[in-house]
């Protein structure tokens, strides 16, 4: 038993300093990243979505999200103890978006902004995992701290969470320019393994 409180002792002495440098990492990358924000008028009050390597090859739903501010500078979580906040997603440019309607939205806004960077700063403090608290889990927290916004679905849904977020920028997000381009990079990959799928069965 001494040994493994010991060993534990010893880990939790490792673990520390090297999460606080990566804290420390990830803040001087916001800074200079602060200093060369991206804004695009046209994104306000968005929820924005881009396709994710791999997984969006096999399956064409799931995707990258981020959510932009009231003046269109997009933010996204991006890994562990790191949100992107000026204007440029993990992974490229949006190829789609959904603008919320938000004139029932207490405080107008400044209750948007605010609302982002409290999600912004509570993610920088969290691991990313991809099946429960990822991209998705930071743009639904955001927006079940907008009082006045109504929920997904025409309010059909009172808290907004990955997978409702998930089908709602399926259904509804419209493609961004080039139209043609984006939906290629969503669909694309998808239907050439079918037909390779098809091919092998066929012959």
């Amino acid at each position: 038993m001494e040994a493994v409180s010991l060993l534990l002792s010893f880990s939790s002495l490792l673990v520390g300093p090297l999460q606080q440098h990566q804290q420390q990492h990830h803040e001087q990358q916001r800074r200079q990243q602060q200093q060369h924000r991206h804004a695009d008028p046209s994104l306000s009050y968005t929820i924005l979505w881009s396709p994710l390597p791999f997984i969006t090859w096999f399956i064409p739903i799931i995707g990258h999200l981020g959510i932009a501010t009231s003046d269109g500078v997009a933010c996204d979580f991006q890994g562990p103890y790191y949100v992107g906040d000026s204007g440029r997603m993990a992974f490229g440019r949006p190829t789609r978006a959904l603008t919320l309607n938000v004139k029932d939205l207490t405080g107008g806004p400044e209750a948007w902004d605010e609302a982002i960077k409290r999600s912004n700063e509570e993610y920088r403090t969290r691991m990313h995992n991809i099946c429960c608290d990822n991209c998705h889990s930071h743009v639904a927290y955001a927006l079940n701290r907008m009082d006045g916004l109504r929920g997904p679905f025409m309010g059909l849904c009172k808290e907004w969470n990955m997978v409702n977020l998930c089908f709602l920028m399926f259904f509804r997000g419209r493609l961004l320019q080039p139209y043609f381009g984006n939906l290629v990079c969503q669909f694309g990959p998808f239907f050439v393994f079918v037909l390779i799928v098809w091919l092998v069965k066929k012959f």
